[in-house]
């Protein structure tokens, strides 16, 4: 149990740290959700359909495709995702996790002098309630409270477009 809470710990709950490669070189941008259906056609190229529940750019999906390639297709494309890997590994190396020395193989096997990706800033608080804190969301609310809520905003609209139409007004 405490193996499992530290690896949930490192790589869930730290985004510097995802193990889902895309999130580095694209965040959340609309080019990861192109990106990934680039990677699934690839997988599919080469006879591998997805079926667990994971998206395509999770790192030991992308290493079990690897695996079923020979070394020379395999190579480069670990080595496109170099970068993403040094930096993960020089992410563990300063925290001192045992799981470093995975990403220093993986780095060593994908190109000796791979430059690090950007590091994503500060890290998310460690314990929980300033976790929760960080990520949480603003509430949606429906009903009558929301209602004066969009009233107010739809009354200043339509104030401004009063204003508009009045005589030597220009839009």
């Amino acid at each position: 149990m405490d193996a499992q809470e530290r690896y949930v710990g490192l790589f869930d709950r730290s985004p510097s740290l995802s193990l889902h490669l895309f999130e580095h070189v694209h965040g959340d941008s609309r080019d990861r959700g192109m990106a990934m259906v680039r990677l699934v056609e690839m997988y599919r190229e080469h006879g591998l359909e997805i079926e667990a529940r994971e998206l395509p750019d999770y790192l030991p999906l992308f290493l079990e495709f690897l695996s079923l390639l020979t070394e020379a297709e395999s190579r480069p494309l670990l080595a496109d995702a170099g970068p993403v890997l040094a930096g993960i590994g020089q992410r563990l190396s300063r925290r001192e996790s045992r799981y470093a020395a995975i990403f220093a193989a993986l780095s060593a096997i994908a190109g000796a002098d791979v430059p690090a990706a950007e590091d994503h800033g500060p890290e998310p608080a460690e314990d929980l309630a300033a976790l929760d804190r960080a990520w949480e969301e603003a509430a949606v609310t429906f009903g009558p409270e929301s209602m004066a809520e969009s009233r107010s905003s739809c009354d200043r609209v339509a104030a401004m477009v009063a204003r508009m139409a009045e005589p030597g007004v220009r839009p």
